[in-house]
């Protein structure tokens, strides 16, 4: 009876893995920081929950998604200075169901950083930072959600993929 070595060793990427390969395929990055919950609480790349629910949260009083990021794996983002609508998150998601809400909440994400652009775009110069927008991207690639705000949102999605298959 054969047996299928390569089925029982396979390791999954790291979330920090597949971020560090999504922002090599992009170019011309603004400054910005890279946040892991793989990191030690009170660092200062480390990503909390407070954190998240800042970036990823929502208007209803009733839902909290800290409980959603609680059950996933690990969590890498990179968030740009400044006013630059650029950003980039991989999330390790336990199963389909959480996949589908992370990416729900990414998809609420760029919604929430386009309505800034739009109403203060013209009093902050933010005009170029549309075009980003209008590049996002939200992926669900087997166990991972990946968010890509940039220009070049689709080869940083390609790195994801390339990293993950």
């Amino acid at each position: 009876m054969p047996i299928f070595c390569s089925c029982i060793n396979k390791k999954t990427p790291d979330t920090s893995d597949i971020l560090t390969q999504m922002l090599s395929a992009s170019k011309n990055l603004p400054v910005g920081r890279v946040y892991t919950t793989k990191s030690t609480p009170g660092s200062v790349d480390y990503l909390s929950s407070s954190l998240l629910g800042t970036l990823y949260g929502t208007s209803d009083a009733n839902y909290s998604p800290k409980s959603v990021f609680s059950r996933t794996e690990s969590i890498s983002i990179w968030v740009s200075s400044g006013f630059y609508a650029t950003e980039f998150a991989v999330f390790h998601c336990p199963n389909d169901k959480d996949a589908a809400e992370i990416a729900d909440l990414c998809l609420s994400r760029i919604d929430s950083m386009r309505s800034f652009i739009n109403a203060n775009s013209q009093k902050l110069s933010l005009d170029e930072t549309k075009t980003t927008l209008d590049n996002a991207k939200v992926k669900i690639i087997g166990e991972y959600v990946i968010m890509a705000v940039c220009v070049e949102a689709e080869a940083a999605i390609e790195a994801a993929k390339e990293v993950i298959s």
